[in-house]
């Protein structure tokens, strides 16, 4: 049992890892610019590794926005709990969540 939880971490991480490099890539140079094997590189693992993962660079793509959008709410819902702090602005936001913070 325990083996199993910890091979279902390595494979959330790493899955984790293919979307936030692929993000990261798709933002620099864009879509079409960007190659599995630089996700793979940027993500830290073998590029044919990306296939038990995704069946495509265009599933990648499919997937890249509900992550981002999740770490956007998350970012978000930080703000109000800052005591004494005013809530930054919604492009303070918007910058961090594109900037990968």
């Amino acid at each position: 049992m325990a083996t199993a939880a910890v091979q279902t971490s390595k494979s959330e991480k790493s899955r984790d890892s293919i979307l936030g490099a692929a993000a990261k890539l798709f933002r620099r140079q864009g879509y079409s610019a960007t190659t599995l094997r630089q996700i793979a590189a940027i993500a830290e693992i073998k590029a044919g590794s990306i296939y038990y993962y995704f069946n495509s660079k265009e599933a990648i793509l499919d997937e890249v926005p509900a992550v981002k959008i999740g770490d956007f709410n998350a970012l978000a819902a930080q703000a109000p709990t800052l005591k004494g702090v005013t809530p930054a602005p919604w492009p303070y936001f918007w910058n961090a969540y594109l900037e990968g913070k």
